[in-house]
């Protein structure tokens, strides 16, 4: 033991190695529960170890190895606050950590509540939202015309991108407030009205328009996956119209492209993204609207944002020369959109990847212009649900007719953080309207569920 203890203090390595040693022999048994105890005390001691050794060399002096310990401890120092941290990261998203509500919670006899459903389509017959179509022709063709260039992989491109398009200048005034009136009535734009009004382009699959999270579209909702097996296919975009400035968050500060619409013909930038794919955000400025493209696919060629740039010009372009939609041109393409039906209003949730986050859906029509947002409390005690976050996620600006049988789709996704997985109590979800004609709001709809919280 004693020459160990020798060897140990006269070596420049062997701490080093030591401590290395085992960290990988309990990374091995890392599926222990108690390993993370372990591993601290190991860490200290490596830490104390070294460190000593390093000062018993300088005081034997030999000043080169007690160098590289100290080099050493400090190395192993540096890795203990590294794992530290990620450790305490880790455990603040996926440690699950009850909070006990819910569990004391006594249902009345006569309480009604909906179970979720796992899947819309699952009830069609229930909660109609697409009428049965008879035909195969798609309802985006020019979204599918989108599609199919990002699955073309003969479609090179390039980096080079005309941004010469006045016609985003002609939105000012009264054209601002005609293209308003379009994005409020085409099935082809989602209008997001908060601090800037912007609108994001919906797209189609099985002769349905559906809204995303945050506006992204991939492969992974709009490509048959077993139609494509065995193909390195990844492709993900999001198309924004805003008419008060940029929409673009602060994570893209850096990397986006940057343009007046006067400027021709101009190169954009690109990264590398998470996904293996190139990576680009186009930011096209004018005085009336402002255009975002992102794209992120694997050609380095920029196909898919110079084929927005003409489609939404085009677009634009018929907007300025049309007259104003008719209500009845407006409630055909609604219906045949799969984004109104005929019938009741109705309210249902979907349940989503895990305990507490829901999918929400209604058929409504306020009959007037304006927004729903959803409330939701604990069904005996009106204990409001989550109540922050549940506003911000779920407002949305919604569609409306004189028709008093025809509603219109609305779709959200939320999460109640109140309650544990397994632990099932009644909640009130109730939808509100909001009128832009600034009257008082309204209660529109609601229904009792049975759900479950969001484990943390």
């Amino acid at each position: 033991m004693k020459r160990l203890i020798s060897a140990y203090y006269s070596s420049s390595w062997i701490p080093f190695a030591w401590a290395i040693g085992t960290f990988i022999i309990l990374h091995l048994l890392s599926a222990a529960s108690y390993i993370r105890y372990i591993f601290f005390i190991w860490a200290a001691i490596s830490f104390l170890g070294i460190l000593s050794a390093g000062i018993y060399n300088f005081t034997q002096k030999r000043t080169f190895i007690g160098v590289l310990n100290t080099f050493f401890s400090l190395l192993i120092l540096w890795f203990i606050a590294y794992v530290t941290m990620a450790m305490m990261a880790f455990a603040a998203l996926f440690d699950e950590t009850e909070d006990g509500f819910g569990k004391d919670i006594v249902v009345p006899k006569d309480m009604v509540m909906e179970e979720p459903i796992n899947a819309v389509h699952a009830k069609e017959e229930i909660y109609k939202i697409v009428e049965l179509k008879t035909t195969t022709i798609s309802i985006d063709p020019e979204g599918k015309m989108l599609i199919d260039l990002l699955l073309d992989k003969n479609n090179s491109g390039s980096l080079e991108i005309d941004t010469d398009l006045p016609i985003l200048s002609r939105f000012v005034n009264e054209n601002r407030d005609k293209l308003i009136q379009h994005l409020k009535t085409t099935p082809h734009w989602r209008i997001v009205q908060g601090d800037k009004i912007y609108a994001i382009r919906r797209f189609a699959a099985n002769d349905k328009y559906f809204d995303t999270l945050n506006g992204y579209y991939g492969n992974y909702c709009l490509v048959d996956s077993f139609e494509h097996w065995g193909e390195d296919l990844y492709f993900q975009f999001r198309v924004i119209l805003s008419l008060d400035g940029e929409v673009m968050s602060k994570p893209w500060a850096k990397d986006y492209s940057k343009f007046d619409v006067s400027s021709g013909v101009r190169k954009l930038k690109t990264k590398s993204s998470i996904n293996k794919g190139i990576e680009s955000y186009l930011v096209l400025c004018s005085d009336g609207i402002t255009l975002e493209i992102m794209e992120d696919t694997k050609q380095k060629g920029r196909v898919f944002t110079q084929a927005v740039c003409k489609l939404i010009a085009d677009e634009l372009q018929t907007v300025l020369d049309s007259e104003t939609m008719t209500i009845a041109d407006f409630e055909q393409k609604m219906v045949g959109a799969g984004r109104a039906t005929k019938g009741k209003a109705d309210i249902w949730i979907e349940n989503g990847m895990q305990g507490g986050m829901y999918n929400v859906y209604a058929n409504i029509n306020p009959k007037e212009p304006g927004y729903v947002y959803l409330k939701i409390f604990e069904a005996t005690k009106n204990t409001p649900l989550s109540a922050d976050s549940v506003k911000l996620k779920s407002r949305k600006v919604i569609e409306f007719s004189e028709d008093d049988d025809l509603q219109f789709l609305y779709e959200s996704s939320i999460m109640i953080y109140e309650g544990d997985w397994g632990v099932y109590y009644p909640a009130r979800f109730e939808l509100w309207f909001v009128p832009d004609s600034g009257q008082e709001e309204r209660e529109i709809l609601e229904q009792i569920f049975k759900i479950e919280g969001w484990m943390r």
